[in-house]
């Protein structure tokens, strides 16, 4: 199915201007949108969700990537008045962001939402599913902002016994070595995942995808994480990586995975009222 690409605007309550994809069917209507939220400093147009969601897009699924504040290592913010993204990213900051972008949809007609997240996306994908107009959330390897409690050394204040990450996956092209900011530190004793876990509302469905090969966030943490949900959840532990955009097999199992779950589920993208019997379903 062919679909239009839309580059898009939309502006934060504290008047943050950032931008996205809209990716949508050609000739067919409907209220339901998918919302695409990356992970530590990516951004709306690198894979692996820009890939995902046009895939998406020619199933016939309205799909939203969008850049949070946090895209990037370094970015410009504040309408160009300060420095921004991940280097300075709060956790916090981000739900502004998603609020922005759900209310930029409804705008545009749709009342239904599905968010998909990976790694920081997909946290935060959690926090923003209290919103009413959310059934269903995708959280690719959700990590609790890096961190855990048992790893944490009160009398030095770090994590790990020093505020630094090298992360090389196997047969990744990408290495990262960077230190974790104490912001890191203060959203994992701020916002508590697995209580917002435990306050999804019973009627959402969310799914967990773990990477058996993930370097990043182990498979048992998102089996932790699955563990403490009150939602209708499924765990789905996969042969992957946590950066698995450098591998399109990994990339083919994880979006049909997820098209696969979507599919089982309720959010089908069916024409909303005023447009049935003008335009036909997609199913």
């Amino acid at each position: 199915m062919s679909f239009h690409t839309r580059l898009c605007t939309f502006k934060t309550d504290d008047n943050e201007r950032l931008h996205g994809l809209l990716f949508t069917p050609q000739d067919q209507q409907t209220d339901l949108a998918l919302l695409f939220v990356h992970g530590v400093a990516m951004n709306f147009y690198l894979p692996p969700l820009s890939v995902f969601g046009q895939e998406l897009a020619a199933r016939g699924f309205h799909s939203f990537v969008i850049n949070t504040r946090g895209h990037d290592w370094i970015s410009r913010a504040g309408n160009l008045t300060k420095f921004g993204g991940s280097a300075y990213e709060l956790l916090e900051d981000c739900l502004p962001d998603l609020d922005a972008a759900l209310e930029f949809l409804r705008k545009q007609g749709y009342h239904r939402f599905v968010l998909i997240g990976h790694s920081l996306g997909a946290s935060i994908a959690v926090f923003a599913a209290d919103d009413p107009r959310v059934t269903d959330v995708v959280a690719i390897m959700p990590p609790r902002c890096f961190v855990w409690p048992h790893e944490y050394d009160a009398e030095r204040d770090t994590w790990r016994g020093a505020r630094r990450f090298v992360v090389s996956p196997q047969g990744s092209s990408v290495k990262w070595q960077f230190k974790v900011p104490h912001s890191v530190v203060d959203d994992a004793v701020t916002h508590d995942l697995p209580a917002t876990l435990r306050a999804m509302r019973r009627d959402q469905r969310i799914l967990f995808i773990a990477g058996t090969a993930d370097a990043v966030i182990p498979e048992h943490v998102v089996k932790g994480l699955h563990d403490e949900c009150n939602a209708q959840k499924t765990f789905l532990p996969l042969p992957v990586g946590h950066d698995y955009r450098d591998h399109p097999d990994q990339l083919r199992l994880v979006n049909d995975a997820v098209l696969t779950w979507i599919a089982a589920g309720d959010a089908q993208p069916v024409a909303p009222p005023d447009q049935r019997g003008r335009s036909a379903a997609v199913g």
